[in-house]
């Protein structure tokens, strides 16, 4: 080779080392004594060793006093194997520029996600920035090189899209999560459209980044977030199993898993576990946990309107959704946080060809002028059509009592129900 190749290969051997060290050494140190690993870290914990393929490490920004300071623009992007299983994948370099999205790496993850969804992926976007970066998206030409081209949609339900929360996340990766079919948060990390700072002085109002966005809020009260993760181990281990219960595109079915219980066993406990009367409460999840194969529950939302159990499982190894009443809280009657849950729960199932159970213990909708404030009839009638466009198979089960119009959205009388049971005991009106 010549000296000038030489020199070439060099030169690309130092630009690939300068990329892969992120943000330098004082910034990984930051990160990793508050508790967080890198977006590199998080990348190799989640994939299969070897497999992850990066594409655009060179990029850079496209302001020339940044160039040197922005190693793949802050955008890790590339394709890997999850359990064998090829996916794209995203992931905020928080050590760069505090993680805030710039021209190029916008640009760079918009065109990645769209040859996913061609490929069949799956995409996982590892949410850790602080919105966009200011001097990109400043004046007509910043802001209007930012977005994404509405004729390029960053999905259609065509591939399952999983989105993580695992800093301190404004704009960019709350709204990936915002529109993701499962949303994982880290507890201490922050999903908010702007940080507390900006909130006070746009509008004088004061709160902690908890109280915007941490994840009591989104657990409990927005319904945001699907999964809460205790340390990034955790969280990229939620991915995983999420990821085991979801076909790779729609045009795929459900991974199939091998039982370790025969499908012909009986459990004569359950009439023991559901109170004949109908004033008593009951933990339905004791019930669900019976009914389906051992340790194969991933619930969704668990603290968002706990009247109503959404619910991953499987049933003689084939993953099953599953909506079950929960009579311990309001009685199994469902507010609007339930029918918000159900209605993307059930679209997200009947997306990917996930069959759909129903078990009923409900006294009917929770009313109150709460309710009503928030759009009940709206909500009820949104959980209604969900339930009629589903094209899943669709069976429903009534074990004690099952009133109103609650009835109906469960999957009742004249709901094109591909097997309606009750038990002697139920009670319909």
């Amino acid at each position: 080779a010549s000296d000038d190749d030489v020199h070439k290969v060099a030169q690309l051997k130092s630009r690939k080392r300068q990329a892969l060290m992120m943000g330098g050494a004082e910034k990984i140190n930051r990160q990793h004594n508050a508790g967080r690993m890198t977006a590199r870290e998080r990348i190799k914990f989640l994939t299969d060793n070897g497999t992850f393929r990066e594409t655009g490490l060179l990029a850079h920004s496209d302001r020339p006093e940044d160039q040197g300071s922005t190693p793949a623009d802050g955008k890790i992007t590339g394709y890997a194997e999850v359990e064998s299983r090829p996916v794209h994948i995203g992931a905020d370099d928080v050590t760069t520029k505090a993680g805030a999205y710039g021209r190029i790496g916008s640009s760079k993850a918009h065109k990645e996600v769209a040859y996913a969804i061609k490929k069949g992926y799956p995409i996982i976007n590892l949410g850790d920035a602080g919105g966009g970066r200011i001097p990109d998206v400043m004046g007509s030409v910043g802001i209007m090189n930012i977005g994404l081209p509405t004729d390029k949609p960053p999905r259609d339900r065509k591939v399952p899209y999983i989105a993580t929360i695992m800093g301190d996340c404004f704009g960019g990766p709350s709204f990936y999560a915002a529109t993701a079919d499962i949303v994982v948060q880290v507890k201490g990390a922050i999903m908010a459209v702007t940080g507390a700072p900006v909130l006070e002085a746009a509008t004088g109002e004061k709160v902690t980044p908890e109280e915007l966005g941490g994840w009591e809020l989104h657990s409990k009260k927005t319904g945001l977030v699907d999964l809460f993760a205790t340390d990034d181990q955790h969280c990229l281990a939620l991915v995983k199993k999420t990821l085991s219960y979801l076909p790779s595109n729609y045009q795929q079915l459900p991974p199939y898993v091998t039982p370790d219980d025969s499908k012909d066993r009986r459990i004569p406990e359950i009439y023991e576990m559901v109170p004949v009367s109908s004033r008593r409460g009951y933990d339905m999840r004791r019930i669900v946990e019976k009914i389906f194969d051992g340790q194969s529950l991933l619930e969704l939302k668990p603290h968002y309107d706990r009247s109503l159990i959404t619910s991953f499982a499987r049933l003689d190894g084939y993953v099953v959704g599953v909506l079950a009443n929960n009579p311990m809280f309001n009685a199994g009657a469902m507010g609007w946080g339930a029918c918000e849950k159900a209605t993307s729960f059930i679209a997200l199932c009947d997306s990917f060809h996930i069959p759909l159970i129903f078990l009923h213990d409900t006294p009917g909708f929770f009313v109150s002028k709460a309710a009503e404030e928030n759009k009940m009839p709206l909500r009820i009638m949104q959980f209604f059509e969900a339930l009629h466009h589903a094209t899943v198979p669709k069976i429903a089960l009534i074990l004690r009592k099952s009133y109103g119009m609650a009835h109906f959205n469960m999957l009742g009388g004249n709901m094109n129900a591909d097997s309606f049971l009750a038990w002697p005991t139920a009670d319909i009106s």
